[in-house]
């Protein structure tokens, strides 16, 4: 990520990295990271903001302002949603923490989340999806790691009880 300059947030893991001793080991069984990775930490920024496409894209880790919470129903109606685009006066918001895709779109915007890439991480569940939007439509496509299939996503929706989850 770091070679490439692929933008990225910081998340809850990364933050937990920055206050552990050097060279500790975190407590999900990943190895200590390196001085250089640490570096690359220090250096994600919580939020990213960017106009492509002629819209404004908002990237965080869990929802703005809290890399901890798990945007997933019942927390999350699709009113908070609306909100929360109405509030950072976005057109999409990327959201992650949860590992599980799922999207809502309104007039108001997108609110999206790719699942996860990881394919093996100690304690830690994944989707091992991920997703490219059309910016124009604001729609986007979930694809398997694994097979680098389409999977098909049904939208949290106004009427739904679930969480459009996997």
């Amino acid at each position: 990520i770091a070679e490439r300059r692929i933008a990225s947030v910081r998340g809850n893991h990364d933050r937990w990295a920055l206050t552990r001793p050097v060279g500790t080991p975190d407590s999900f069984g990943s190895p200590a990271p390196s001085e250089a990775t640490l570096d690359h930490l220090r250096r994600l920024p919580p939020v990213a903001i960017r106009p492509i496409g002629g819209r404004l894209v908002v990237i965080v880790h869990g929802v703005p302002g809290d890399d901890m919470t798990y945007l997933v129903r019942p927390t999350f109606s699709t009113a908070d949603l609306r909100a929360m685009l109405d509030d950072i006066s976005a057109d999409v918001l990327v959201v992650g923490h949860t590992h599980e895709p799922m999207w809502y779109r309104s007039p108001a915007g997108l609110v999206l989340n790719p699942g996860s890439l990881l394919s093996s991480a100690p304690r830690v569940r994944s989707s091992q999806t991920c997703a490219l939007l059309d910016l124009a439509s604001l729609t986007p496509t979930f694809y398997s790691i694994e097979t680098g299939e389409p999977i098909d996503l049904l939208p949290w929706d106004d009427d739904s009880p679930t969480d459009g989850s996997l």
